[in-house]
């Protein structure tokens, strides 16, 4: 197994964590968005902003989690490697947006899911790293 490789399962299994931490986040619904809305730069209600960081951060663990998967399995098949790509641009696309409104809403005030949603950007960039060098060397064998 390649360094390639082995990095790539490491950095699944880091993203399969940060999903389920995703997840915990959500459920347990951390932070007022009240609190944080009062400095944001656009109008927008309490309970809007809870919903749509909640979607977001959602729908971001569940790629997470699919990445983290599609990732150990492209790993030990190199051949697979192709959906564990695309799930690592689609995850990255998804954690900059959630970030980006993790930052909208304020800093100081949900530093849980601001946390959460740069460890999720941290991993599948690592994800969308690894799993292109694991292309690139399963290409050049084959």
């Amino acid at each position: 197994m390649s360094s390639s490789r082995k990095y790539l399962k490491i950095v699944s299994m880091v993203t399969l964590l940060a999903a389920v931490l995703c997840i915990v986040v959500v459920v347990l619904g951390f932070g007022d968005p009240r609190v944080a809305l009062e400095n944001a730069p656009f109008e927008m209600s309490a309970d809007t902003a809870r919903i749509v960081l909640s979607l977001a951060a959602g729908f971001g663990a569940g790629i997470n989690l699919v990445l983290g998967l599609a990732g150990m399995r492209a790993a030990n098949v190199p051949s697979r490697v192709g959906s564990a790509c695309t799930l690592a641009l689609i995850g990255l696309v998804v954690a900059l947006v959630n970030v980006v409104l993790c930052v909208f809403q304020g800093f100081g005030v949900d530093m849980v899911r601001t946390i959460s949603a740069v460890l999720s950007l941290a991993c599948t960039a690592g994800a969308f790293v690894f799993a292109n060098s694991v292309k690139k060397e399963y290409e050049a064998w084959h």
